[in-house]
């Protein structure tokens, strides 16, 4: 099985079984950048991502 990542209007699938930490560490993204959503809720960085996930990566916006 896999899990599902989207940003945006781009998809990646990844190996299941990986926190949210391993996920964003494979796709080169830092957690700092982005909230993440699995199945609709906000997840933790060490959350252990089920097969089948939903993921969405929602970016944070910082101003100056």
């Amino acid at each position: 099985m896999s899990i599902t990542i989207v940003l945006r209007k781009q998809t990646f699938s990844l190996e299941d079984n990986l926190t949210v930490q391993q996920a964003l560490d494979q796709l080169g993204f830092t957690p700092e950048s982005y909230l993440v959503l699995v199945d609709g809720r906000l997840a933790e960085l060490d959350e252990l991502l089920a097969s089948n996930a939903q993921v969405e990566l929602i970016p944070t916006i910082a101003g100056g």
